[in-house]
């Protein structure tokens, strides 16, 4: 297939990645029926579809195929190695197909799953600089309760990700208040909905519910930093912060 242009055979290509998906399902960590090799190089000639192209059926098809390929470690561990891939994620997060930012945030997840090095993932900026955990914050906020299902796996790629290993050298401040806030919001709004759901609606909201309340629990202890460079003094409490600068550099909490 990589020998294969995309203007000539668009419909070969979107064949071949589809009858791929369907492999790659069956293709599971109980039952292994590829090896690391062949999913390595899966992932190489898969993943210049993600933006290479303005065929939206291939864009997802490849990010189908991507995401069956996280459920391995080895295969997370390929992404987390490869920054151009990981800048795609980024940005293909800022999609309008609904179905590729689903299946691209499943991919996080698995990611923050199975994968090691996962800060690697923390420290990409994309567009306007903005880190994937803003990128998850957006799609969070944007699917609202309208798309419980993409909401779902927005709050569970965001929660993973406040438990990285030194998860406050990653997340800042500003993002935790607005996704605490957020959070609890939509906490509020579920919890006025289950008044009234049916039982089988109830069992769709639990889930987000319980992640969302997971959200608010787990927040990064976040240390902030004295702002005079060769001090280099870091705190936990902004009160602290301030107290230290007033009695540390008093010409700084002058101005």
């Amino acid at each position: 297939m990589a020998s294969r242009q995309l203007e000539t055979s668009e419909e070969f290509i979107l064949n071949s990645i589809s009858c791929t998906t369907n492999i790659l399902f069956y293709d599971t960590i109980q039952k292994q029926i590829l090896t690391e090799e062949v999913r390595a190089q899966i992932f190489q000639a898969f993943q210049p579809y993600l933006l290479a192209t303005q065929n939206e059926e291939i864009q997802i098809e490849s990010c189908r195929v991507l995401s069956n390929l996280s459920r391995h470690a080895s295969c997370c561990d390929l992404y987390l190695q490869d920054n151009t891939f990981l800048k795609t994620i980024n940005v293909v997060l800022d999609h309008n197909l609904r179905d590729l930012v689903y299946y691209t945030v499943g991919i996080v997840i698995n990611i923050s799953i199975y994968g090691k090095n996962v800060q690697n993932l923390l420290t990409i900026d994309g567009v306007n600089n903005a880190s994937i955990l803003e990128k998850l914050f957006d799609v969070l906020k944007d699917s609202n309760l309208e798309d419980m299902d993409l909401a779902r796996v927005a709050a569970k790629a965001l929660n993973n990700l406040q438990k990285v290993p030194d998860a406050s050298k990653y997340w800042n401040e500003g993002l935790i208040e607005r996704l605490t806030e957020l959070a609890k919001s939509l906490c509020d709004d579920l919890d006025g909905i289950m008044e009234v759901a049916t039982d089988e609606e109830q069992l769709e909201i639990i889930p987000l519910r319980d992640i969302l309340n997971a959200i608010c629990q787990d927040v990064p202890e976040v240390m902030r930093n004295c702002p005079v460079p060769a001090c280099g003094r870091k705190f936990k409490d902004a009160a602290d912060l301030e107290n230290h600068i007033s009695r540390r550099h008093p010409d700084l909490s002058n101005k």
